[in-house]
């Protein structure tokens, strides 16, 4: 810890004792102590690692804000529905949907199954816009165009 106690404020730019009062200031607002200074050297208490695994998941989610925002400024879809066809091989909808994840990883994805031709009403009726359809013999054999 002694380490990491020097180089946090070399890493944020401020004089030791500046990032010490924002520290004291922020368990103040919150009122938890984050560090135990009874030694030598201030330790992060349990409290505090809960608080700093929370503190990291808030900075994860601003990012992947940030990062979905550009996204959609770029023209991506906020989300995407799809509804599958139950006679549509699973292995394929698996792998299609890892590339998506791995393409777009801010684009959340929704499947939603369908059986008996029944994929095709959400398309026609636009409350989805894409439709994964295998054939088998009980779906029915008309396509989109012929209504």
């Amino acid at each position: 810890m002694r380490a990491a106690s020097r180089l946090l404020p070399r890493r944020l730019r401020r004089a030791q004792s500046a990032v010490s009062e924002l520290v004291s200031n922020l368990e103040d607002q919150i009122g938890v102590m984050l560090f135990d200074r009874s030694g030598r050297y201030p330790k992060l208490t349990s409290e505090g690692a809960v608080l700093l695994a929370d503190a990291r998941g808030i900075v994860a989610g601003v990012d992947f804000m940030k990062a979905r925002a550009k996204g959609i400024a770029a023209g991506l879809e906020p989300e995407l529905s799809v509804v599958i066809d139950v006679c549509f091989p699973i292995a394929a909808i698996t792998e299609a949907a890892k590339e998506f994840r791995e393409r777009f990883p801010g684009v959340p994805l929704r499947l939603f199954v369908e059986a008996l031709g029944g994929a095709y009403q959400p398309v026609l009726t636009e409350s989805q816009v894409l439709v994964w359809s295998g054939r088998c013999r009980s779906c029915p054999r008309r396509s989109l165009a012929s209504g």
